[in-house]
């Protein structure tokens, strides 16, 4: 079942974002997402619209979007990923939204991959200077189906 978070259910996501982040991009020091952990817990999540995904009342993921378009984050629980769970979420929001966007890291193949079957397009490549990695810019509209 995908629902709007709650705010119990912050501590949760805040442990499944650490520990998936973490893990999708090893390129990137540890250190840099453990030192964004409070900003992410308590500014991001609870200003962004956040859906979970419940399955039997365990959480084992979540998307969230900032300012109406972008997905700052979609993250699944590290146990439950490559079951269709993050293609669920992002269909929910493609429903609600008729423009989307999002930033994803070029060495992050797997998730970029995932985001063009999903109907993602690339739009630019930037540097992100906070962690000296490149990054993709991608698109998704109702409009426009590749």
């Amino acid at each position: 079942m995908i629902r709007e978070m709650n705010h119990e259910d912050i501590d949760t996501l805040i442990d499944i974002w650490l520990e998936s982040t973490a893990e999708a991009h090893s390129f990137i020091p540890k250190s840099y997402w453990t030192e964004n952990y409070v900003l992410i817990k308590e500014h991001y999540l609870p200003t962004s619209k956040t859906y979970v995904f419940e399955d039997v009342h365990l959480i084992k993921g979540f998307i969230s979007i900032l300012n109406n378009n972008y997905i700052g984050a979609l993250f699944i629980d590290t146990k439950h990923q490559n079951n269709g769970i993050g293609s669920k979420l992002i269909s929910h929001v493609q429903k609600h939204y008729n423009q989307l966007s999002l930033s994803v890291y070029k060495k992050n193949v797997k998730a970029t991959n995932f985001y063009k079957n999903m109907n993602f397009y690339i739009e630019e490549e930037n540097l992100d200077t906070a962690t000296n990695e490149f990054e993709y810019l991608m698109f998704w509209n109702s409009f426009k189906q590749i």
